[in-house]
């Protein structure tokens, strides 16, 4: 056993990386949906950002604000 963690120590530290940073890639995609609410909500904005949606997000949020 202690011959085991004497060497894994850098490899058991990794393997518990991983896991930590999967769980934060899926959390950005639940906060995708919710930006792409608001630029459905005001079409005028949506006419002037017409050409590019994530342009229309930004003008989106500082409007609401």
């Amino acid at each position: 056993m202690p011959r085991a963690c004497r060497g894994h120590p850098r490899l058991d530290a990794p393997s518990f990386s991983p896991p930590a940073f999967s769980p934060p890639a899926f959390s950005p995609p639940a906060f995708s949906p919710p930006a792409f609410s608001p630029p459905p909500f005001p079409p005028r904005l949506r006419e002037r950002e017409g050409w590019g949606w994530m342009a229309g997000t930004s003008p989106a949020m500082t409007v609401e604000l």
